[in-house]
């Protein structure tokens, strides 16, 4: 099976990571928007609004460039 990358436009924010609204299914209910490591996909913080996690995001050396679907965060964690 072979493994699927990101597609340049996705990859604008590659010094940094990412910001992903996970929904209901972050674990954690009142924190749905994670900030997400572009190396390993891994979760660097969950926060209560996309702002805040935009903000976090900053203050991590992150990039604040979002994830648009679960398939992106996938693909992300597959290298």
């Amino acid at each position: 099976m072979a493994k699927k990358k990101l597609d340049e436009n996705s990859l604008d924010g590659a010094a940094g990571g990412y910001v992903f609204s996970a929904g209901e299914w972050a674990g954690v209910k009142d924190k749905p928007y994670e900030v997400i490591d572009d190396r390993d996909g891994s979760v660097l913080g969950r926060y209560s609004t996309k702002k805040e996690a935009i903000q976090m995001a900053k203050r991590k050396f992150q990039s604040q460039k979002e994830i648009g679907s679960w398939e992106e965060l996938y693909s992300l964690r597959q290298g």
